[in-house]
């Protein structure tokens, strides 16, 4: 069995290392390698998000276009693992300042989606007693 520290920061070390491998290693064994390793990584994070959430999973009320579920959970690790790819094929300043705003806008979804799913829907009724209007005395 692993431990806590162990099982939370395993996705994270997958993800780490995955990017590493295909930013960093020249052979296209080792970038296929980064690939399939950050692809675990993203989906054990999606897995445990998925799992973890808090609010009621609803389905989209847009009828003219919707995303597969799939490729909506998967955005920000695409757009992250496409930046790494950038930045291993086309070594420029231009390429490096094109993938650090990718990436910032990927982490920045992934915030986003930690904050909203962390947030628990609380039904209001029009019809039940308020604190306030309970204690109110009527005048006649």
């Amino acid at each position: 069995m692993l431990s806590k520290v162990t099982y939370e920061v395993l996705p994270s070390t997958y993800l780490l290392t995955g990017i590493g491998s295909i930013s960093m290693l020249e052979p296209y064994y080792g970038v296929i390698a980064g690939f399939i390793l950050y692809s675990i990584g993203a989906l054990i994070w999606v897995m445990r998000s998925n799992y973890r959430r808090k609010d009621e999973h609803r389905k989209p009320t847009r009828t003219h276009f919707v995303w597969p579920e799939w490729l909506y959970e998967f955005t920000p690790f695409i757009l992250i693992a496409g930046a790494a790819w950038l930045l291993q094929a086309i070594p420029e300043t231009g390429t490096m300042v094109a993938a650090t705003a990718i990436v910032l806008y990927a982490l920045h979804k992934l915030y986003q989606r930690y904050q909203h799913r962390q947030h628990e829907w609380q039904e209001i009724s029009i019809y039940a007693p308020t604190r306030r209007s309970s204690n109110r005395k009527i005048d006649q």
